[in-house]
């Protein structure tokens, strides 16, 4: 109805999956990595989880097509399936026919093995991808796991892709299910677009529907991802009514109010905050932790630590406080709303910072430059907050008032759904949805490299470092084989990385970086403050 109006071709903002107008943020691109070396690999298993309208169906999808011929392909839509149901839609995909009198589980899974067999010998590779996989049952999943214990000697005959909701994680976390999680190789959780990848995200479809000037303005891209918390599904249903309203008023752009009314009509506004405000039983909890929190010791290292690795941890010493506040922290998240701007400043986050690792050396005006004789090392850059929760380490981030302007602030605990934020002279909780709608996406961290520190570790590297990297990586149970080199990044330590890589969440290039790095560290309860720390987790 509006196309002919604003110039385009066709709907922009469909929420039918078409993979033409996928954006690729950076969590889509290592999204599809992730499956694309896991398929390449010889793993059983891969999983992709993320909320609804994340985009997991057309990152499914544009793997569909990056397939190579020789990769047969049985997609389930419909996992509510009993085991029956499952091998006869795996049949019918495949195209493996069960005569009536062989039917029954025994005689599906017989000819899904001959199948399998046969199609290994002709070359050829099958993948079973299982959409909305949180609604598989136990019973379900044993029997995929089942079909998973054919192979030869060097190759699984069949891989999975599991892709489902958050929920579907905690599925697999279940005792009676730990045969099928032990066997996943690639994990990858996919989170909502940060506040930096909304611009590029509307003009990508705009530009595939025909149209390459902005149709929203910079108020309303503000609005659009504070409704829509980043969800694409949410963002396309908001934005295509909003052109619909802006149609229907004659305008050539949509503004913040048009995305509002927009929001209303189609029910995705959200609640007054007043609403989403804990009980006041809860809130009296949460008061009382952060204020146990002042006086918590912070994790000292673990007794036993495997002495190859011993010598590469640095010690320094660490404060056993937060970020100092004028003021009690509170969990009522109008305390952010009352911050003001001004005093918000790098500095100011970054003497937070160092302040909870011990003050080891003065603020500069170049916060991410650290002095070489301390021992530390500084992270920036952009990643998802899934990525920070993995890293595990207070974090100073950049957030975007109402009006556009930067604030930092020193992310200091991570729960599942709250955030503790010092800002200036207040610490406070906020609520990881309301975080993830201020956040631009940046940030910088201080962690603790080796006592010989390297950049990155990579193809060719040899020496005491290697040496620490292979006994992480048997630590984090992916050991090497007998006989290989401990001392040398060869082409076997390359594959274990990426098998590390893969089961973090990080891109799986076999180039240890620094979250590489990082994560390896962690695992020997390296001295420091965790985002953990607050919530009594290790």
């Amino acid at each position: 109805m509006y196309c002919e109006h604003f110039g385009l071709k066709e709907i922009p903002f469909s929420i039918v999956p078409d993979p033409r107008y996928l954006y690729l943020s950076s969590a889509h691109r290592e999204a599809m990595a992730h499956l694309l070396f896991a398929l390449r690999g010889e793993g059983c298993f891969a999983l992709l989880t993320g909320e609804v309208g994340t985009g997991k169906t057309l990152v499914c999808r544009c793997l569909l097509e990056q397939l190579p011929e020789e990769v047969q392909v049985a997609l389930i839509i419909n996992p509510r399936l009993t085991v029956n149901e499952l091998l006869i839609t795996i049949c019918d995909e495949l195209g493996v026919s069960c005569p009536s009198d062989q039917a029954g589980t025994k005689g599906y899974v017989d000819r899904l093995n001959r199948y399998l067999l046969d199609a290994h010998g002709a070359g050829k590779t099958v993948v079973l991808i299982i959409d909305e996989a949180q609604n598989l049952s136990a019973e379900v999943l044993e029997q995929l796991r089942l079909l998973t214990n054919l192979e030869t000697r060097s190759h699984k005959l069949l891989q999975v892709v599991l892709v489902g909701q958050p929920e579907l994680r905690a599925l697999l976390q279940r005792q009676d299910l730990r045969q099928l999680a032990q066997r996943i190789t690639a994990r990858y959780h996919l989170g909502p677009l940060g506040r930096n990848d909304l611009a590029a995200y509307l003009t990508h479809r705009l530009e595939v529907a025909g149209v390459r000037r902005p149709l929203f303005s910079a108020a309303g891209r503000r609005r659009l991802f504070r409704l829509s918390g980043g969800i694409p599904r949410l963002i396309n249903i908001i934005a295509d009514r909003a052109l619909l309203g802006a149609y229907g008023q004659g305008r050539h752009q949509v503004n913040a109010a048009l995305v509002s009314a927009a929001a209303r009509e189609v029910g995705v506004l959200v609640a007054p905050r007043w609403l989403s405000r804990r009980l006041v039983g809860e809130i009296v909890l949460l008061l009382v932790v952060v204020c146990c929190w002042w006086w918590i010791e912070v994790r000292q290292p673990a007794e036993a630590v495997n002495p190859a690795l011993t010598p590469m941890v640095a010690a320094s010493p660490v404060s056993q406080q937060p970020p100092h506040a004028k003021s009690d922290p509170v969990a009522d998240e109008t305390w952010f709303s009352r911050t003001d701007a001004a005093g918000s400043s790098p500095q100011v986050a970054w003497t937070a910072l160092l302040h909870l690792w011990g003050d080891p050396f003065p603020v500069s005006d170049a916060t991410c430059q650290i002095p070489p004789e301390s021992g530390f090392a500084c992270l920036e850059g952009s990643a998802t907050l899934e990525t920070l929760r993995a890293l595990d380490r207070p974090a100073i981030l950049r957030l975007q008032s109402a009006d556009g302007t930067d604030l930092f602030a020193l992310l200091a605990g991570l729960d599942g759904d709250r955030a503790v934020l010092a800002m200036k002279d207040r610490v406070g909780f906020l609520s990881v949805a309301r975080l993830q709608e201020l956040w631009s996406g940046d940030f910088s961290l201080l962690w603790q490299p080796s006592t010989a520190p390297v950049a990155q570790l990579q193809a060719g590297s040899s020496g005491p470092a290697v040496e620490w990297l292979d006994a992480c990586l048997a630590l984090a149970g992916v050991p090497g084989r007998e006989g290989d080199s401990k001392s040398d990044f060869d082409p076997a330590l390359t594959g274990r990385v990426k098998q590390y890589q893969l089961r973090q969440g990080i891109l799986p290039d076999g180039i240890v970086g620094p979250r590489t790095m990082i994560l390896l560290t962690n695992l020997l309860a390296a001295p420091g403050p965790r985002l953990t720390d607050l919530f009594g987790k290790s």
